[in-house]
This record gives C-alpha cells, sequence and structure tokens, in this order.
C-alpha cells in the first residue's frame, strides 16, 4: 500500500510540473541552462559551457519543412468565422485566449487567480522550476520542481492539492492544437430600427486569459468593449461580465 501511494505522488507531481513548463531559455551562452531549447537558427538544444549542441531529444526533431513541432509557448490558434454565412445580427467572440510575452504561452493570469495569488507571485514562484525537456521528468525532478513551487506559494495559502487541481485544469498540449480547458461566451444582439442598442450576456463563458473581440454579422462598424473577471473559482474564472456599446 506504501508503494502505492508513493507512486502516486510521483505521478502527481509530475502531472502539475508539466503542465505549466516555462518557455525555452535565452540562446545567450549560459543563460538558457543546460538542454533547453533554443528557438534561434532552429537549435534544438544550448549547453550551458557553450559547446555545440548534442543530438536532438524526442520533441525536439523538426519536420520535414525545417519546422519545428508545436509547444508550450506557442500562441493557440483558434478556427476563423465567415460572418457572411451567419444572420444578420450574430454576435460572435473572436481570440481572448493571448498570454503576457514573458509567460512562453501558459495561461498564467488563469492560474494565479485559481491559486488565490497575483501573477506577480506566481511568476516569481515559477522561475525556480526546471523542467526536463523532450521527455517527462524523472521523480527526483518531479520532487524537486514541486518544493519550488510550494515553498514559493505555501506562505500564501496554497496547498499541494489546490497546486495540483489548478495545473491539471489549465493543462494545455499546443503540439496537439488543444487549449486549456475554457468556454466560449455567447451573446444576442438587440436591434432596433435596423441598429444595434445594445447586447446580452447568454453566456458569460470560462477560460479567456484576455478579453475577446466581437463583432456582429451585417454590423461591420459596431464596436464592442468586452469586460472579464478572474477569481478562485475554476469554472467561471476568465468569464466576460459585460458588453459594451463603443460610440
Amino acid at each position: 500500500m506504501m508503494k502505492f501511494f508513493a507512486i502516486f505522488a510521483v505521478l502527481s507531481t509530475a502531472a502539475a510540473t508539466l503542465a505549466l513548463a516555462p518557455p525555452p531559455g535565452d540562446c545567450k551562452k549560459g543563460a538558457g541552462g543546460p538542454g533547453q531549447n533554443c528557438p534561434q537558427n532552429g537549435d534544438p538544444l544550448m549547453r550551458e559551457d557553450g559547446r555545440p549542441p548534442g543530438p536532438p531529444r524526442p520533441g525536439d526533431e523538426r519536420g520535414r519543412q525545417g519546422r519545428r513541432p508545436p509547444r508550450a509557448g506557442d500562441a493557440p490558434k483558434q478556427p476563423q468565422v465567415d460572418l457572411t454565412k451567419l444572420a444578420k445580427g450574430t454576435v460572435v467572440f473572436q481570440g481572448g485566449y493571448e498570454t503576457d510575452p514573458r509567460d512562453g504561452g501558459r495561461p498564467v493570469v488563469l492560474v494565479a487567480a485559481g491559486l488565490g495569488v497575483t501573477s506577480d507571485v506566481f511568476r516569481d514562484a515559477f522561475s525556480g522550476v526546471r523542467p526536463a525537456r523532450g521527455r517527462g521528468p524523472t521523480g527526483e525532478e518531479a520532487r524537486r520542481n514541486k518544493q519550488v513551487l510550494m515553498t514559493a506559494l505555501a506562505p500564501h495559502g496554497v496547498t499541494n492539492d489546490r497546486l495540483d487541481e489548478v495545473s491539471n485544469y489549465y493543462r494545455y498540449r499546443p503540439e496537439s492544437g488543444q487549449l486549456w480547458t475554457h468556454v466560449p461566451a455567447a451573446a444576442t444582439a438587440i436591434v432596433n430600427n435596423g441598429q444595434v442598442t445594445g447586447l446580452k450576456i447568454t453566456n458569460p463563458g470560462a477560460g479567456y486569459s484576455s478579453p475577446p473581440g466581437v463583432v456582429i454579422a451585417g454590423y461591420p462598424n459596431v464596436k464592442v468593449k468586452v469586460d472579464i473577471e478572474f477569481g478562485k473559482e475554476l469554472k467561471t474564472n476568465g468569464k466576460v461580465t459585460s458588453l459594451t456599446l463603443v460610440k
């Protein structure tokens, strides 16, 4: 029984670490740490001592066209909507999943809010994490990374279980085109005498890391300001709270 719990703990720790892997290191000598991906000139690895990189690891290989596979840090791509094929007055939400350039594609604003800390507090905590590139972390690596995070976050009231829950909830795999857990918002346009006079939110959505854009089919000149809200409740974190017509 003790062996089972030990294995479960290692897997849980590894999951939280993988869910929030940091972006590739700087290509300058020694800046990225040993064995980290280097995006410049397609070099998959950068060694701390400045020696030539070793053979590529799984996940670092480039495709036939010379492009590397997508990875954490790449901006998620959303399907484009052809407004000409929609009924006039249809409200369409676009984007809303941008992240801070410092965060390498991670939705830090959502993760931090879910943990009840500021984005800067989480960034500081995560700066000490050293993930394994192109492979899963060993048990020792996973335990070390979890200890780094908990040492920084525990004083802010974050528990180990809560860190695992939030990390897993906002896990995403850009290489397979998957975004973190989210729910698209929905709204209807209020039209009087052929003019849009307001909008009604029918579903506030969740998981927006930035205010989405809003367009209305048949009304290309209508501009809308979108407000979103963050909080500890994961199912409503990053929801749309208001839609205001911009005159």
